[in-house]
């Protein structure tokens, strides 16, 4: 993966140890013409940043770096700390229902009931009408009575009362009523109450707690916000309370709550898997504007480390087990030894294929039922590269024909004593934490949750940048889908570039001049006329 430009690694020892082989983001111009323009943008962003093009940010950060980038979104009014999931997912579409439905039967049936299987596979359902209805469908048809029968036949007390909330059933006014996502720091602090109330006095209102954590829906970073409002009221760490207060399968399910990886989910069928693959493929993240954007899949020049970030916590926050699986292969010269053909590269000179280099490349890695055979399988959960969920194997043999040599942690640690930078000549693979955000070196601390997510921060503008460079990598790609045709038709290209953003137009050809010219020497003069006409449409 190409190093980010401007990195913040200047100034760290330790990412100092990661010499990138790929060339840093160049923004290709063809004329002194359209660096102009580019030069106008960055005056266009510095005079009045509230009316900056993501053009315009990409010029700024090509010409002054991450710094000057960060302070023109800061000025932005739209920029503020939104309390939110990271993706807006059709939870719906993706879920096994007849697995969950398995789940709460087999929790209930017989002599006593595992509450918390219960609790945890309703609340795979994110308390989603449409969810919660289709697990009702199934429940019913495969054992003959109500989800909610079921619940109340084995259920009573605050228990029944968390299990109806789980199911928008519950009681408005109860203390187990599950409340909207907090917004703001009063809100927090309201949560915080009802927690310390649930652990005072006599005894633990165990469903009390799990019904202020559920709203929650195991984002780190809210979490985060109510367990320093909770420190700041009550002088004491929330998390500790919470053990000291809790055992067994109750604390499993509030440390689920809390983020944790116990109780995740962790063998799904490929039919599931598939249909989360492609929910993360048309996923978004909050940009630095303040505003959604899609994960820039279709710029893979670099930005690998963030997406899988964002992915990962849209698997985290859905209960999905994951890791993160690192391909690494640097060529004798210490350069990128991985190589993707993709028509959504960067441009090239005309007769050369489009294609991307890395010295390494991550992304998530769930396990998926093996079906008959038994056990489970490895799958790289990858949009930018793939177009489902693939073993591990056919995942790096797309970026190098040679053999990966699969290492533990602990071999990866002997080998990094050795080669510090990565061996040469010898690619690697390895699987590391869900939050391992960059490649493990040799003696680096281990990854945690908030090291992932200050890293994600300081790479928000870079994203948001890429984002926007997605939509002119996409129509150049459907550009020279028109051109690889048999027969080129000038109509394939002008209703591809109709059919684009605004800010994909406009920018195509400074970045991509070879493909101008490709396009320029297969029409005719009237042709090409109309091409240009679609290209300067406002």
């Amino acid at each position: 993966m190409a190093e980010p430009v401007q990195s913040t690694k200047q100034t760290s020892q330790a990412a100092r140890r990661r010499p990138t082989s790929a060339p840093a983001l160049q923004v290709p111009v063809a004329s002194m013409e359209q660096r102009a323009s580019f030069v106008a943008g960055v005056q266009r962003a510095i005079a009045n940043p509230r009316l900056a093009r993501p053009a315009d940010i990409l010029a700024l950060h090509d010409a002054a770096g991450n710094r000057a980038v960060t302070r023109l979104v800061q000025t932005r009014q739209l920029v503020q700390h939104v309390f939110r999931r990271v993706a807006d997912i059709d939870v719906a579409g993706i879920l096994d229902y007849e697995r969950l439905a398995r789940q709460i039967h087999d929790a209930i049936a017989g002599l006593g009931t595992d509450e918390e299987a219960v609790y945890s596979a309703l609340q795979r359902l994110q308390r989603e009408p449409v969810a919660i209805s289709q697990l009702e469908a199934v429940y019913s048809n495969r054992y003959g009575e109500s989800l909610e029968q079921a619940i109340r036949g084995d259920f009573s007390g605050t228990e029944l009362e968390y299990a109806l909330q789980l199911i928008n059933r519950g009681r408005p006014i109860a203390a187990q009523a599950i409340a909207s996502v907090p917004s703001n720091m009063v809100e927090f602090q309201a949560s915080a109450r009802r927690l310390h109330e649930a652990v005072e006095g006599w005894g633990t209102d165990e469903e009390a707690i799990n019904a202020v954590l559920t709203p929650l829906h195991r984002n780190l970073a809210l979490i985060r916000q109510l367990s320093t409002a909770y420190q700041d009221l009550y002088r004491e760490d929330l998390r500790g309370r919470i053990v000291d207060e809790m055992s067994g399968s109750e604390l499993d399910f509030a440390l689920y709550l809390l983020g944790e990886e116990r109780m995740e989910t962790t063998n799904i069928s490929m039919a599931e898997a598939t249909r989360l693959f492609n929910a993360l493929s048309r996923s978004t993240f909050l940009t630095s504007t303040g505003t959604e954007a899609p994960v820039p899949f279709h710029f893979p020049p670099d930005g690998c480390y963030d997406r899988a970030h964002v992915m990962a916590t849209i698997l985290t926050q859905m209960g999905y087990a994951s890791e993160k699986v690192f391909a690494v292969s640097r060529a004798s010269s210490g350069g990128a030894g991985l190589r993707v053909a993709t028509e959504y590269a960067e441009d090239v000179p005309p007769g050369m294929q489009p294609e991307v280099a890395w010295w390494y490349h991550v992304a998530p890695v769930i396990r998926v039922s093996a079906g008959a055979q038994g056990g489970t399988n490895e799958m790289v959960l990858d949009p930018s590269m793939m177009d489902r969920p693939v073993p591990i194997v056919e995942w790096t043999g797309r970026m190098n024909s040679s053999t990966f040599s699969r290492l533990t942690l602990s071999q990866l640690e002997s080998e990094l004593r050795a080669h510090p930078d990565y061996p040469r000549n010898r690619p690697l693979t390895y699987t590391a934490s869900r939050h391992t955000y960059y490649p493990i070196e040799a003696g680096g601390p281990p990854a945690t949750p908030e090291q992932a997510e200050s890293l994600h921060e300081s790479n928000r503008p870079r994203l948001t940048t890429y984002a926007a460079m997605a939509t002119v990598h996409e129509l150049a790609a459907a550009v020279r889908r028109a051109l690889g045709q048999a027969s080129v038709n000038a109509d394939d290209i002008v209703n591809a570039i109709n059919a684009a953003q605004p800010l994909a137009r406009q920018n195509l050809w400074a970045l991509f001049p070879n493909l101008r010219q490709e396009v320029s020497d297969v029409l005719d003069p009237a042709d090409m006329a109309r091409v240009e006409s679609a290209i300067n449409t406002p």
